[in-house]
C-alpha cells in the first residue's frame, strides 16, 4: 500500500484492520500487529538495565529515563521538570495554565 493511501485514512477515519480478539480497528497493518501483543502478551522489548520489559519501544524509552535520571520536560513558570508529558500537562494545571492536548511541548528527539 503506497503512503499517500495509508495518510489519507488519517483523515477519513477508515479502519480496515479489525482485531479478530477484540473491538479494537485501525488504519494499518503495523499498528495491528503491535495490538496484537497486548493479547499475545509478547513483549519483545527489554531493558538491559533491569528486568523490565515492554510490549511497545516507545514504553521501553520512557522506562529508560529511570535509569538515566533525564528530565525532558521543564516547566516555563517554575522548576518543576518530569521525564513524563503526561505528568507535565496535570502539572501545568498547578499553575491554572491547562495545556491543549496537541499543543505544548514535545519529547526531545532522543525519545522518538
Amino acid at each position: 500500500m503506497d503512503n499517500l493511501k495509508r495518510h489519507q485514512r488519517v483523515h477519513t477515519g477508515e479502519k480496515p484492520y479489525k482485531c479478530p480478539l477484540c473491538p479494537y480497528a485501525c488504519g494499518n497493518l503495523a499498528n495491528l500487529k503491535r495490538h496484537g501483543r497486548i493479547h499475545s502478551g509478547d513483549k519483545p522489548f527489554r531493558c538491559r538495565l533491569c528486568p523490565y520489559s515492554c510490549n511497545q519501544s516507545m514504553n521501553l524509552k520512557r522506562h529508560m529515563l529511570r535509569h538515566t535520571g533525564e528530565k525532558p520536560f521543564q516547566c516555563r513558570i517554575c522548576p518543576y521538570t518530569t521525564g513524563h508529558w503526561d505528568n507535565y500537562k496535570r502539572h501545568q494545571k498547578v499553575h491554572g495554565q491547562g495545556l491543549a492536548e496537541e499543543g505544548g511541548p514535545g519529547p526531545d528527539s532522543s525519545l522518538t
